[in-house]
């Protein structure tokens, strides 16, 4: 992955996972991860409202999409840190002994996303992956009230397939990234692949 050139959408975002033991330049040591960032806290779209009327047809066509560009004055990523899984494993309330600095690990399910990630952010967590149910479509994390908007730590979404592959490799993760395999056509808003809906183009 490589820091975006410009404020990007979120279709495109990717978390890398590496041992802490390799150099950066080794691409045999590290992983993508596909996520989905949360539509609150350091990955805040610009235009919340537009966002949202487009977010499901980006996601399910995988279009560029500048509906839902960060807003580059609050982007804020992690780098190269360790993730836990918390107690309790949904999130809902106040941590038992997690690290500071560390990443959060949740389980989605029994409050919304944004009560997952304050509580996160009140145990010291620098970030926060949440999990999606198993063999589920993925979904947009919208924050459920004004206090959403105070929170200052990036919150994503993975798979449950891949949490299980994070956490038994013990990687230290970064996100959210561009994917290093991801072509420079897909990052702007239309591209070459054809229209797939209002004139939009497919990334």
């Amino acid at each position: 992955g490589r820091s975006y050139p410009a404020p990007p959408s979120f279709v495109h975002a990717v978390l890398r996972a590496e041992d802490s033991s390799c150099a950066s330049s080794d691409s045999n040591c590290s992983q993508e991860i596909r996520i989905v960032p949360a539509f609150f806290g350091t990955t805040a779209p610009l235009d919340l409202e537009e966002c949202q009327a487009m977010g499901t047809i980006c996601l399910s066509t995988q279009s560029a999409c500048p509906e839902c560009a960060f807003d580059a004055s609050m982007l804020g990523g992690v780098s190269k840190t360790r993730v836990v899984e918390t107690s309790p494993r949904d999130g809902c309330t106040s941590l038992v002994a997690f690290p500071r600095g560390a990443v959060c690990l949740v389980y989605r399910g029994n409050c919304v996303f944004d009560t997952k990630a304050k509580m996160c952010a009140d145990a010291g967590a620098v970030g926060v992956i949440v999990v999606n149910y198993a063999a589920t479509d993925e979904t947009l994390m919208v924050g459920s009230d004004s206090g959403s908007a105070a929170l200052r730590i990036p919150v994503v979404l993975i798979s449950k397939e891949d949490a299980v592959l994070l956490l038994a490799s013990r990687r230290l993760v970064s996100f959210p990234l561009v994917s290093a395999g991801l072509s420079p056509a897909a990052r702007a808003p239309y591209s070459a692949f054809g229209a797939v809906a209002g004139g939009r183009a497919r990334a």
